[in-house]
């Protein structure tokens, strides 16, 4: 006697061939067939798209990019995209004739487009790595960045704004040489302080500015907007900052300063570098976003704030100073 798990195996099957047989199950089979190349046809395409432009961004960049003062925000990033237009290019071989294809190819042109993928990593990672050239700072509240790369044969630094995120757009070049890597401090949301040693030893300051105290319209001199009676917001009587007619005198915590005015270089018009007779920085005055200037003086109103930045190669705290208004 059958058993009944045997008799129902059998009726199953027996069920299954009727209902698949003929014209009907070839249907379906083929149905189901057409969707799948379909799908991989769509994946494919979107593979081959993305490596069209990849490639075509990389070869735009190479040729018009670099003539336009446009740069990568990081080394990275040009070995990345390289990198995954290649496995795209590979995704899409795969998809458009991988079932059609010996398995032994597959298998090297896989390995072909993964050495290449990994390789084009790793090098850009080890080539970053030994250059250094290049650094991106962000503001405090994301709202602006700041590329600085430094020609390694000529020693130049250019300063470059951010532009799409992806790229930095040239500003112009930083009349300084660093023998060290460039140290950079946020003073506020829209000044950064950076920080090199030229190859005699001496250091120096640039200040990166991004935003404007007045109506936008008029160009301050930073002398003039810091002509006002100054207060240390910590109440030290021992930190002064004054602005007389011929200098910039700076006493702090007994320790007095002066810089005559032609020793005082401006950088847009919240930065201020307090420079010595050798020409060394050694302060920076910046203007914070509470200093609003008055409309007709042009000098920082009552209650606004400036800070005093230690030049440094390690990361110091600010010194804030209250204006009192005008003498």
């Amino acid at each position: 006697m059958t058993k009944p798990c045997k008799l129902w195996y059998s009726y199953m099957r027996v069920k299954y061939v009727k209902i698949g047989s003929g014209e009907y199950f070839m249907g379906m089979e083929k149905n189901e067939t057409s969707e799948g190349s379909l799908f991989s046809l769509f994946l494919g395409c979107l593979a081959i798209l993305g490596a069209i432009a990849l490639v075509a961004v990389q070869v735009l960049y190479i040729t018009f990019g670099k003539s336009k003062g446009l740069i990568y925000s990081s080394d990275m990033l040009f070995f990345s995209g390289c990198a995954v237009a290649l496995c795209l290019i590979h995704m899409s071989i795969l998809l458009f004739g991988g079932r059609n294809m010996k398995r032994i190819f597959v298998i090297v042109i896989s390995c072909i487009m993964l050495v290449g993928a990994v390789g084009l990593i790793g090098y850009g990672y080890v080539h970053t790595k030994a250059q250094k050239s290049l650094i991106r700072t962000v503001s405090p509240d994301k709202n602006y960045a700041a590329i600085f790369k430094t020609d390694s044969s000529s020693g130049k630094i250019r300063y470059y704004r951010d532009f799409y995120t992806l790229f930095g757009k040239e500003k112009e070049v930083i009349p300084f040489t660093s023998k060290e890597k460039l140290h950079c401090q946020w003073v506020s949301n829209d000044v950064c302080a950076v920080t090199g040693i030229s190859k005699d030893g001496n250091i120096w300051q640039y200040a990166a500015t991004f935003g404007d105290r007045g109506d936008g319209t008029t160009y301050s001199n930073m002398i003039n907007s810091l002509s006002v009676e100054w207060l240390a917001s910590n109440g030290k009587k021992d930190n002064q900052l004054e602005v007389t007619k011929e200098k910039i005198i700076v006493n702090i915590d007994g320790v007095k300063e002066e810089f005559d005015f032609e020793n005082c270089v401006q950088y847009g018009t919240l930065a201020l570098v307090l420079c010595n007779e050798e020409s060394e920085a050694k302060w920076m005055i910046s203007l914070n976003e509470d200093a609003h200037l008055d409309p007709e003086l042009l000098t920082v109103e009552k209650n606004g704030t400036c800070s005093l930045l230690k030049v440094s190669m390690e990361k110091e705290k600010p010194i804030i100073f209250t204006s009192m208004g005008n003498n």
